[in-house]
C-alpha cells in the first residue's frame, strides 16, 4: 500500500470522533483512514494522557503540540530533533 502522510487535522478529527464516542470502523468510513492507521494514533494518544471522556483534542493539541504526533520532527527543527 501507499504511503499517505496524515495531516495534524487529521490526527485530531480521529481523536475528536474517538472522544465522541464513535468506533474505529466508523472513522475509517468518515475519515478514508485504514483502520490500523486509527487504531494507532488512539493508543498514542492514550499512551500520552488523553482519554476518551477528557479534554477535546483540538485543546490538547494547540497546547501541546507533540500531544499525538509520536517521533516526527518539530516544523523547522532537523531529524535529530524529535519530539518527546
Amino acid at each position: 500500500m501507499a504511503y499517505k502522510e496524515v495531516s495534524r487535522v487529521e490526527i485530531t478529527e480521529v481523536i475528536r470522533q474517538w472522544q465522541a464516542g464513535r468506533g474505529i470502523r466508523e472513522i475509517t468510513r468518515s475519515t478514508g483512514l485504514a483502520r490500523n492507521t486509527i487504531r494507532k494514533y488512539i493508543l498514542t494518544a492514550q499512551s500520552r494522557g488523553l482519554v476518551r471522556d477528557g479534554p477535546p483534542a483540538n485543546r490538547i493539541t494547540a497546547d501541546y503540540p507533540g500531544a499525538v504526533e509520536q517521533g516526527r520532527a518539530p516544523p523547522g527543527g532537523s531529524a535529530n530533533q524529535r519530539i518527546a
